[in-house]
Order: structure tokens, then C-alpha cells, then sequence
């Protein structure tokens, strides 16, 4: 809807300046009217509010009242001058703005563990980033000094904020976290307010280089009184007060003299070829619970959805090797004051794993009293034969990073070194040498592994597949190609070549960047055939998107459905049988479940072994998971190593793709 409104706006503003340009007199024809320029400002922001906390983000501040912040502003300018004394200004911009709310309280908290009246600091800092348009009307005053007056209309396209509380008395001491910060959270504001507006006024000078006015510099002063709200129900508005500079120009047209060109003889006329031009085309149609549709859209709906995550307690290593491989994501003792485990909501289980001693070492410093062992392991042969002291240093590096970047004390941490593991892979393979090479995580309190739980929404396609029925009057050719884009980047080629396909399919469901589509409003299909001469003949057609969210869903009191999601990967190699660690998920998944929910459980394998053995084993898999769970309404199914989830030439690849997963649909009323 924003959109559709700044494009009005900006309709209706070009069409004045048309009207009123018409109105002018013949004299005044002699100006040079229009010009084209840039400009930029450094802004001073100041916020006014008066509210607690923004939405869905728990805050115990009594209130926030104002606050101020600095940022920036650029863009281009179009000009049009309609006499001496007026002209109107056009202005796209980019801005960024930014701003710290503050409150302090007095309250009792625990500092150093100790009940104390402490006066503490309630910080809220905030950043936008703007695309706007700004209207203006410049009145000379005197002499190149002149008034600057109109407003903006803007669409907040990003926003942040980072939500602290501060121990500033006494001014010795900790919360009860360990640090003078708690309750530190970040994110994006949610419920913005996407459109924003205000008025402006101010005053610039033009500064001219030659006679002609041809480039001028123009600095300027300006205020802006904000009149939208940043978030709808909120008292918080941010006025501004800016300086800047606008560097104009002004295309001056040359005199041409026109020569005449001699009249040529007319042509004889040639006979018209009587061979047909070849021609290429296609039509788009739609799959949509396995029934064809004649419509070239694609559906993609919103949904509430839990995710839960689970954390293989591994860590891996090359051979002969005890330093940490650098695909496990390590970070410094800095970064981890703000690490966050809410950051891991957009990632997969396997990108989640890698930060898995991030994730130790974070729930550790959160629950001082709980300790870990570190088994370290090897493969047991070749030059890790025997070489124990090998095992040791790989449980040591692991222990070693927790202690000096996480801060954990050694005797939370107790080190033990074997061989091969308790429970070891096939070491006939060297794959299965690769899975010994590892160092086990263990710890008597589950809150250190227990699995990652995300709410958030996914976004899933409607449409199975979309097919294309290419025609062409080509009986032969020499290739052709359907190019698929999203935001001009390529996301599909389907090839074919000798013989015209009857249709050619795209399969959403396993072969569509979801993330990439949902952030395009259509996608660009291409069909080119290069004909035996190396000639290239095309065709394009659009795809719309629909973007179906739950808001408009609950808006319009269309049915709804919560999608949560369960993966199990604490499966032993070649095998089916359901640990307690397993049976501990599907007890939280029993606990999730309604009478109208359905279930639907998919078994997978890494790539080791028989394909016929792998797609059994993926069925036993599944049908074990069905058999604990023992709901009504839930069917499954196997996939062996026809589906592989991960990258399998890593031993964590094939450990998670070791798994169950399990779906749970449950209606929303």
C-alpha cells in the first residue's frame, strides 16, 4: 500500500509541475527551467515519547520520554524553475537516523549478590534507514537567499534497536549476571510505522560559477517538524534539524543548424520472402495439490511455526590433527558480551551445529553451577594409532577456548582421552575414520545441549510445481533454455536441446529460493532457441507472487494452521532403535499436539551403504518415530540417500542427515 501511494504522489506532483509550467508566459521562456542535481545532509534528530516499551519487547523502564541521536541524509533533486522568485524542488533521498532514549530509575536489585537500592539506566537505542521523496517550494527572499518550504514522505524500510539496563550507582559492583549490562536484547522494531511524514522549512543561498548558471552550489539550513508517529499507538515522534549542500546543474542546448539532407531516389521494391519468420512462445500453468491450473502465479504463505533444532554433542577433526577445523564458527572474547542464541533463528541445523561451543559456552556463563567432560578420540589408526596424548590435546583446544574467550573456570571443565569412541563407526571406511576423529561433549544438567528452539514464521509455496508448454514452428534447432529470474538474479535455467519438450517443470517444493522469491513481487521468464544458424530467437513472460501473510489471513478470517517442526539426529550409525535423548523431543512433541493436529514423519540417510538397504532403513526410521508417538492422523514415509539434506563429505554432514523429520500441523480458529 506504500508503495502505491508514493507512486501517486509522485504522479500527481509531476502533473502540477506540467500544469503550472503550461501557465507561464512566452517571456518567460527565456529561463532556463530545469535542473538536475545532488545533495547531502548531516542531521541532528530529537525524539519525543512517551511510552514504556516497544511492541512485543519486555521492558521495566516506567517510561521513556525523549532522546536525540545524529545520522544523514542524500539523494538527487530536480529543479524546475517557474520565474525569478519561485521554483519547486523534488527530492528522492536515502536516510539514516538514529537516536538513544534514556531513563533513570532507582529500584532495588541484587548487586554483587547483595539485595541493594541501586539507580539504574534504561537505554534504548534505535536505528532507521528511510526512502523517501521530499516536495518543496523555494521563494526568493533577497539577492540568492530564499525559503525552503514543504514536507517529506518517506517509508521506513529497516529498523533496529538495541535494549539495555545500566548499573550506574554504586559505582562499584555487578548484577547478578556477572556484568554492569543485563537484560540486553536487540533486534528489529516490529508494528513500524512503514509510511512517515513531516513538514519542512529552512533557507539556502545559491552560489552560481558563470554566467549562464550552468552549476551552482547552493548550502542550506532546514528544520523538520515530524507529525507521523514511529510506531502506530505510540507517543514517539522524530523531528530534525539539518545542514547540507545541493550541487545543481543546468544542460544548456546548443544552437544546430540543420542541414538538409538531398532527396534520394526512391528504392526499387523488392519481392517480399516468402519463407515464414520463426517464431518462439510458451504458457505458464500452475500445480496445485496435484490438479493443473491455467494461471502463471505463485503462492507463497506465511505461517506460525515452532522450530526445534537438536545439537550433536561432537566436535570433529582433521587427521592427525588437535586444532579446531575453521568451518566451526569461533568468535573472540569481545563478541561474546552480545553473542545471542536468538541469531540462530534463520539458520539450518547444520549452520546451527557449527556454532555449537558458542552455544556451550554462552548457556554455560548463563548457569554457573553446571560442569561438562571432554572425551577426546581418535580414529585409532595410521598415525592416530594408539596416540592417546593426540585425544587429549583435541579435548584441551575445546577446553582451552572455553576458558580463555568464554571466561568458564578449569574445574567446570574435566578432560578425559580414549581411542576410538564408546560407540565408533565403521573403521573399514575412511569415512568411518573420519566420524572417530572427534571429541565428545557430555554434561549431567540437559540445558547445556538441549535442543534450539526457535518461534518464528516460515514462508512455504502454495504450488508444487510450474510448467511450461514451449511452442515453437522450429522443427529443428540446435538448443534452447528457459532463464528464470527474481530482482534481475538468475535463480533457475532449465535446458533442453535436440527436440522441442512437451513441458518443461520446475519443482518448487525442492528447487525454489524461497528466500529470494519472497522479497520479488514476480519472477522474469526467458525462453531462447538458437536455431541451426546460431541465431537466437525469444519470448518473455512474468510470473506473478502473491504473498499471503498472516495478518491479512486473521484480517480476512481465512483458515490458518501453526507448522511445527522436529528434527531427531541423535541416531547411532545403522541404526532405527530410539534412544532416551530421542524419546525426550517426542515426549515435547506429544505435549504440542490437538485433536484436529496431523503428522507427517520423512526418514532419511547419509550416503554410506546400499541404496536399497539406506531406503529401508529410512523407513524403519520413520516408522519407528510413528509407532512412539502413536497419533491417529499422522502418516509416514522413506528417502534413503534419495534426498540427502547436507553436504556429505563432512562426518557432521552425514550425522545430520541421520535423521526424522517431523512435521506438525495444527488448525488455528
Amino acid at each position: 500500500m506504500s508503495k502505491i501511494l508514493l507512486s501517486k504522489f509522485i504522479i500527481i506532483f509531476l502533473f502540477g509541475t506540467i500544469v503550472l509550467s503550461a501557465q507561464e508566459t512566452k517571456d518567460s521562456a527565456e529561463f532556463i527551467r530545469h535542473r538536475f542535481g545532488v545533495y547531502g545532509n548531516y542531521n541532528y534528530y530529537l525524539h519525543t515519547a512517551d511510552f514504556h516499551q516497544i511492541p512485543d519487547v519486555v521492558n521495566c523502564c516506567p517510561i521513556f520520554n525523549g532522546g536525540e541521536g545524529t545520522g544523514y541524509s542524500f539523494g538527487l533533486l530536480y529543479e524546475y524553475v517557474y520565474s525569478n522568485s519561485i521554483s519547486a524542488i523534488g527530492r528522492l533521498k536515502y536516510q539514516k537516523l538514529g537516536g538513544t532514549l534514556t531513563n533513570n530509575e532507582t529500584k532495588s536489585a541484587l548487586v554483587n549478590n547483595t539485595p541493594t537500592n541501586a539507580l539504574v539506566e534504561h537505554h534504548l537505542f534505535t536505528k532507521f534507514s528511510i526512502l523517501g521523496i521530499e516536495s518543496l517550494v523555494k521563494i526568493k527572499l533577497t539577492g540568492e537567499l530564499s525559503f525552503l518550504g514543504g514536507f517529506d514522505f518517506n517509508i521506513i524500510v529497516n529498523s533496529n534497536y538495541v535494549q539495555y539496563e545500566k548499573l550506574l550507582q554504586p559505582a562499584t559492583g555487578n548484577f547478578d549476571n556477572g556484568r554492569r549490562i543485563r537484560f540486553e536484547t536487540n533486534g528489529k522494531i516490529k508494528d513500524i510505522s512503514i509510511v512517515n511524514s513531516s513538514f519542512i522549512g529552512g533557507l539556502c543561498y545559491d552560489i552560481s560559477f558563470d554566467e549562464k548558471n550552468s552549476f551552482i552550489i547552493s548550502p542550506e539550513i532546514s528544520a523538520a517538524y515530524n507529525f507521523t508517529p514511529a510506531v502506530p499507538n505510540l507517543i514517539w515522534n522524530i523531528h530534525s534539524a539539518k545542514a547540507g549542500l545541493s550541487i545543481k546543474y543546468t544542460p544548456i542546448p546548443k544552437e544546430v543548424r540543420i542541414i538538409p539532407e538531398p532527396i534520394k531516389p526512391p528504392e526499387p521494391k523488392m519481392p517480399a520472402p516468402t519463407q515464414e519468420e520463426n517464431k518462439v512462445d510458451f504458457t505458464i500453468k500452475s500445480v496445485v495439490d496435484n490438479n493443473e491450473k491455467d494461471n502463471a502465479e505463485i503462492d507463497i504463505e506465511e505461517f506460525l511455526s515452532t522450530r526445534m533444532n537438536p545439537l550433536l554433542n561432537y566436535v570433529f577433526f582433521d587427521s592427525a590433527s588437535s586444532e579446531i577445523p575453521k568451518r566451526y564458527k569461533l568468535i573472540n572474547e569481545e563478541k561474546t558480551f552480545n553473542y545471542s542464541i536468538d541469531t540462530l533463528k534463520d539458520k539450518s541445523e547444520l549452520e546451527t551445529y557449527y556454532e555449537i561451543l558458542s552455544i556451550i559456552g554462552k548457556r554455560l556463563q548463563s548457569h554457573p553451577g553446571i560442569t561438562i567432560k571432554l572425551i577426546g578420540c581418535n580414529s585409532n589408526d595410521g598415525a592416530e594409532k594408539n596416540n592417546i596424548e593426540l585425544s587429549r590435546k583435541r579435548a584441551k583446544n575445546i577446553g582451552d577456548y572455553l576458558t580463555k574467550v568464554w571466561k568458564i573456570k578449569n574445574d567446570r571443565i574435566k578432560i578425559e582421552a580414549r581411542n576410538l569412541p564408546e560407540f565408533f563407526s565403521n573403521t573399514s571406511i575412511s569415512e568411518g575414520s573420519a566420524e572417530n576423529r572427534r571429541i565428545e561433549l557430555y554434561s549431567e544438567n540437559q540445558v547445556i545441549l538441549t535442543p534450539i528452539e526457535i518461534n518464528d514464521t516460515i514462508n512455504e509455496i502454495k504450488q508444487s510445481e510450474m510448467r511450461f508448454v514451449p511452442e515453437s514452428n522450429m522443427n529443428k534447432f540446435l538448443d534452447g533454455k528457459l532463464e528464470i529470474r527474481a530482482n534481475k538474479k538468475i535463480i533457475k535455467v532449465l535446458a533442453f536441446s535436440d527436440k522441442m519438450p512437451e513441458t518443461i517443470v520446475w519443482d518448487l517444493k525442492n528447487d525454489a529460493d524461497i528466500d529470494l522469491m519472497k522479497q520479488s513481487n514476480q519472477l522474469d521468464c526467458k525462453m531462447t532457441i538458437r536455431d541451426l544458424d546460431m541465431k537466437a530467437y525469444t519470448n518473455e513472460k512474468v510470473i506473478k507472487i502473491n504473498r499471503i501473510r498472516i495478518r491479512d489471513k486473521r484480517k480476512a478470517k481465512l483458515s490458518d494452521k501453526q507448522i511445527n517442526l522436529f528434527s531427531l539426529i541423535l541416531y547411532d550409525f545403522d541404526s532405527y532403535s530410539l534412544n532416551e535423548k530421542n524419546m525426550e523431543i517426542l515426549n515435547q512433541i506429544k505435549n504440542t499436539l490437538g485433536k484436529n493436529s496431523s503428522i507427517t514423519i520423512e526418514g532419511y540417510t547419509d550416503k554410506l551403504g546400499e541404496d536399497e538397504y539406506n531406503m529401508l532403513l529410512s523407513v524403519r526410521r520413520a516408522k519407528a518415530v510413528s509407532d512412539a508417538l502413536e497419533f491417529e492422523n499422522s502418516k509416514f514415509s522413506g528417502y534413503g540417500e534419495t534426498k540427502l539434506l547436507f553436504d556429505n563429505d563432512y562426518p557432521e554432514g552425514r550425522f545430520y542427515c541421520r535423521t526424522v523429520k517431523i512435521r506438525v500441523e495444527t488448525p488455528i480458529k
